[in-house]
């Protein structure tokens, strides 16, 4: 598919698809980890799938061993998002969210997201 038509997806448009900034995403976080979000097994389960995250390369990788990261990816053609919490060695955390678009699409940006 050519690049054109990728942007044009509805997917990518945030008119026309849930979406959301960095500053909803980190605040969240933040009522989710701070225990003000409801229900309470809304919380534990953002928290369980979090915690999951299995791409150490993104997020994670600003970070020392020290420091904890739960984090969720999110990819489509020519946008990479992550969100996350890190919860350093002395017990302070952050909220922290990386939204990343890249106009250009290669072939290799196409098949790291969609598998082709």
């Amino acid at each position: 598919m050519p690049a054109e038509d990728v942007h044009r997806l509805r997917a990518l448009d945030p008119a026309r698809t849930t979406s959301a900034t960095p500053r909803e995403m980190t605040r969240l976080l933040s009522l989710v980890w701070n225990d003000r979000a409801r229900p309470a097994v809304a919380r534990a389960g953002v928290r369980d799938l979090m915690a999951q995250q299995v791409n150490a390369a993104r997020l994670g990788a600003a970070f020392g061993r020290f420091t904890t990261v739960v984090a969720k990816s999110g990819t489509l053609p020519g946008v990479r998002n992550e969100i996350g919490v890190v919860t350093c060695p002395d017990g302070a955390r952050y909220a922290v969210a990386v939204f990343t678009r890249r106009p250009d699409l290669d072939a290799a940006a196409l098949r790291s997201c969609c598998g082709r």
